[in-house]
């Protein structure tokens, strides 16, 4: 505490307690200011991903009131509104100005998708880039409502906007899409208008992840006999209450914790994989479960059905890896794909002289797909495993 008089304060008035500023140089006397309070909310409420009426809320207020500072005043809908895109282009100008100096190039991460009823799809670009200090640095430059129909003359001319905007026009390296036809061909455009690095020879790359999932997805429609009963079993848990109180009395009775299994979604990354490794330790408990207590007409589950699935999962245990490791944003991961090819090209050969015929066809699709993209191994991943001196190629080998 500084002494009253060295501060300006008269000696019969109260010092609040001093915090240490955000630059770390010295302490200071908190000053409420309403417009780092409204900017801050405003930046809560983004991160969050709450409704713009929540600074309009009575407990929102209340809780100000009572605990905070008395005198903060409700924020409007509105408000906070203009307050978000305030700042929203305060961040745009400043991102701007800091792609005007950089020195290097970037490269774009770029998908569109639809709503649940197909009626609106959306664009989202993520830029990627090592600033002049040499950090990694991810932005998101764009989300967009894409209204126009999905054309690769659409998706190339939307882009260039969004690139003409950030002035990264002529900074382009490499743009990673997913492996939808129309984002392939819009890629000969694009390439013309950014006039890349050694002439667009790094440009396109397609997504690993994604493709591997396609791999997964083309392979497990041969083992539906096998995984579809565990699937319908534990969505009939999910989405049914009653059922599912019933599976907490049964687990109980049997010195079991109630477990809630993981969901399979086909459009969700592993998560067959999840779902089947979260079911292993209990598919006896479901076996009972479902014989004595449910006895639906259209679930039958065996303990024998677990037995092909356990080498199932040892399978999708190194997509699984790969995708987890390859899906960081914060850490180089070009130089680790091949790495990670490799190991799916391992476990295709292991389990190709199965005694199973289904598991036999199971990798036989995964490989066909998987050879479909990566029999020729794209040039930037072999420029990268060669400059990384951690990795030796004889190992893998």
């Amino acid at each position: 505490m500084n002494h009253p008089v060295e501060i300006g304060i008269s000696r019969s008035q109260s010092q609040i307690p001093t915090f240490s500023s955000q630059s770390g140089k010295e302490s200071q006397l908190f000053k409420f200011s309403e417009s780092d309070f409204r900017d801050e909310t405003a930046r809560f409420v983004a991160v969050e991903q709450l409704s713009f009426s929540f600074g309009d809320k009575l407990s929102f207020q209340n809780w100000l009131s009572s605990s905070a500072n008395p005198a903060i005043r409700r924020i409007s809908r509105n408000t906070l509104k203009r307050t978000i895109h305030k700042l929203v282009a305060t961040q745009k100008k400043e991102l701007i100005k800091e792609f005007a100096s950089l020195d290097n190039k970037v490269s774009l991460c770029s998908d569109i998708w639809s709503d649940h009823w197909q009626s609106c799809s959306y664009m989202g670009i993520t830029c990627h880039w090592i600033d002049n200090a040499w950090n990694i640095k991810k932005r998101l430059l764009a989300y967009r409502c894409f209204n126009d129909s999905y054309t690769a003359q659409n998706i190339s001319h939307m882009m260039f906007l969004i690139l003409e905007e950030y002035g990264l026009t002529s900074k382009i390296f490499s743009i990673s899409f997913d492996n939808a036809s129309v984002n392939t061909c819009s890629i000969d455009e694009l390439i013309r208008i950014c006039q890349p690095s050694i002439g667009g020879k790094f440009f396109h790359i397609r997504c690993t992840c994604h493709i591997f999932n396609l791999c997964v997805q083309d392979g497990l429609r041969s083992l539906e006999t096998y995984i579809k009963p565990i699937r319908t079993a534990i969505h009939y848990l999910w989405t049914h209450p009653q059922v599912m109180k019933q599976w907490d009395k049964f687990c109980k009775l049997n010195g079991m914790w109630a477990k809630r299994f993981a969901r399979d979604f086909p459009t969700r990354w592993n998560s067959t994989y999840k779902l089947l490794l979260s079911t292993f330790e209990y598919k006896e408990l479901l076996c009972g479960f479902f014989g004595q207590v449910v006895q639906s007409y259209n679930i039958y589950l065996y303990a024998n059905q677990w037995n092909i699935c356990t080498t199932i999962c040892e399978i999708l245990k190194v997509f699984s890896d790969a995708t987890d490791q390859l899906s960081g944003v914060y850490y180089p991961t070009c130089h680790l794909v091949v790495t990670h090819l490799c190991n799916v090209a391992c476990i295709f050969c292991e389990h190709l002289n199965s005694n199973e015929p289904p598991l036999i066809e199971c990798i036989i699709s995964m490989k066909t797909k998987w050879e479909k993209y990566f029999l020729n191994i794209p040039e930037i991943f072999l420029c990268t495993i060669v400059l990384d001196p951690r990795l030796k190629l004889d190992e893998m080998v």
